[in-house]
């Protein structure tokens, strides 16, 4: 977020975050160096975001550039199981965390199961290639 308190159509306002009002920024960056590559101003709600959703869509326009057998990582707002199959596809990797509500993720992992209480060190793992789910 860009702090910004003037008028503006492209203002966006999250009352739950340090900076408040301002301009949202996508961003992708070198994990080692911090080098911007690329990023874009969301400039509102449009039209053409497909049954993905807003995640789905920032992540691809920033990685059309992105050559293959490169590596992405990005947070639970982003990921997305159609997401991680597109990407594999353009032969992009990618990893993330998973809001556990997401549609497609195996009951053992999403919250339908909530009598399945793990020990510590603990987890269970499901795979359908291409990718594989972790809690």
């Amino acid at each position: 977020m860009i702090k910004f308190k003037g008028k503006s159509s492209m203002k966006q306002y999250m009352p739950k975050k340090p900076i408040k009002r301002g301009y949202k920024c996508w961003c992708r960056c070198d994990s080692k160096t911090g080098y911007l590559y690329q990023f874009q101003i969301y400039t509102g709600k449009t039209d053409n975001t497909a049954e993905e959703g807003l995640g789905c869509r920032v992540v691809l326009d920033l990685c059309q550039n992105v050559p293959e057998d490169t590596f992405i990582v990005f947070d639970n707002f982003f990921t997305s199981l159609p997401l991680l199959e597109i990407l594999y596809s353009e032969k992009i990797y990618a990893v993330g965390t998973i809001r556990a509500n997401r549609k497609g993720l195996p009951p053992e992992i999403s919250k339908q199961n909530k009598d399945l209480k793990l020990s510590p060190g603990e987890f269970i793992f499901k795979y359908s290639n291409p990718i594989a789910c972790i809690k």
